[in-house]
Order: C-alpha cells, then sequence, then structure tokens
C-alpha cells in the first residue's frame, strides 16, 4: 500500500523493504525517474526537516542514469536488454510539494511506531507499509 500514488499526488511514496526488524532500520522511499531517494527511520525522527531538505537538494540537481531502450531475445530465448545513457533535468520543488511530502514521511513514522507497540516476535521481514515516489514532470 502507497502514501501517496502519481495518479492523485505528485509524489509517489511507500513503506519499502528492508533487510532488518529493527524500527530504526524500517525505510521510506521516494519512488522518482532518475532522483528516487530512500530514508530510514530513524532519520526521520532525528530532523524530519533536514530530510525534506535533502530532497529538495537533490531534486535541483542533474542526475546521470540509463533508460531502456530495446529488449531482444537471442537464439536461446533469452532476453537481451540494451540501455540508453540519460541525463534527468533537476527541478524545484515549491513548497507546497514539500509540504504534502513532509505529511507522507510524517504518517510513514506514525505506521512505523503503530507497527511497533506490537509483539516484536510479530512483526514480519515484509513490509506493511508504502513507498514514496517523485515523478519528473509529474503533475504540477
Amino acid at each position: 500500500m502507497a502514501y501517496s500514488r502519481w495518479s492523485n499526488s505528485f509524489w509517489y511514496t511507500f513503506w519499502s523493504f528492508s533487510e532488518s526488524n529493527k524500527k530504526e532500520e524500517q525505510v521510506f522511499e521516494i519512488c522518482d525517474f532518475g532522483h528516487s531517494m530512500n530514508f530510514k527511520y530513524s532519520e526521520l525522527i532525528e530532523d524530519i526537516d533536514r530530510c525534506v531538505d535533502k530532497v529538495s537538494e537533490h531534486f535541483a540537481k542533474d542526475v546521470q542514469g540509463r533508460l531502456l531502450k530495446d529488449i531482444t531475445k537471442d537464439e536461446d530465448g533469452k532476453s537481451n536488454l540494451e540501455y540508453t545513457e540519460h541525463t534527468f533535468l533537476g527541478f524545484e520543488l515549491d513548497n507546497r510539494h514539500l509540504d504534502e511530502l513532509k505529511g507522507y514521511m510524517t504518517k510513514f513514522v506514525e505506521d512505523v511506531n503503530g507497527e511497533y507497540k506490537k509483539d516484536p516476535a510479530t512483526i514480519s521481514q515484509e513490509p506493511t507499509g508504502i513507498t514514496a515516489v517523485l515523478v519528473t514532470g509529474g503533475q504540477a
């Protein structure tokens, strides 16, 4: 389950998979083409405003990446993926988008707190929360 999705938000965010069962290691993820980020629970409770600032700074920078160009199959039926280099252009986020994101981060913290109030022996390795994503050129 996502905290936000592109169909109704500028952001796509969720509680992402963590290899750790520890509360402090739970991961909030922001998905984006080229600008994805994640934060541990411990980072968010230490200084959520600094985390929002990091997102703003990161999205303002151009990022080098790859895009899928083609998929071919060899004679054995094995798929071969061909990529092309791409520059994902940075852009400034306005306060409305940053405030919205902070709300999703806050909800993630609340959900982690609620999950870890339960008996620790019953906490699953599977995420019960959501991930976050921001799409470059998404809704303005």
